[in-house]
């Protein structure tokens, strides 16, 4: 059976609802895959993903630059609160990560 996993924030009703939704209709249309709900990162958990997983949070906010080492453009557009935009990273990295751990591919949802 093909592995997924949907992202959720845990007790938050809404994302907790949209992702059972999900299961659900997966169950429904007899899909061969296992969707297993997946705590969200939380934007106060990102000073410690940064800090634990090395990584420094260099995408632009605003404005354009040119990364030079893969000659991308880099957009920056505007958001409300970067620590939540910065958890969604950090929640599809951890789950990129244990794709490549268990040397498996997997599918990634998100509740909404």
């Amino acid at each position: 059976m093909n592995k997924a996993y949907v992202i959720r924030i845990k007790d938050h009703a809404e994302s907790e609802r949209q992702a059972t939704n999900l299961i659900v209709s997966n169950s429904t249309v007899k899909n061969k895959i296992d969707i297993i709900k997946f705590d969200a990162t939380t934007s106060d958990e990102v000073p410690n993903m940064l800090s634990n997983e090395r990584i420094q949070w260099t995408y632009p906010w605003d404005g354009e630059i040119k990364d030079m080492r893969t000659g991308l453009t880099l957009k920056g557009y505007e958001t409300a609160v970067p620590s939540k935009r910065i958890a969604c990273f950090f929640s599809h990295y951890r789950l990129w990560k244990l794709a490549a751990e268990e040397e498996f591919p997997i599918l990634i949802f998100e509740h909404d």
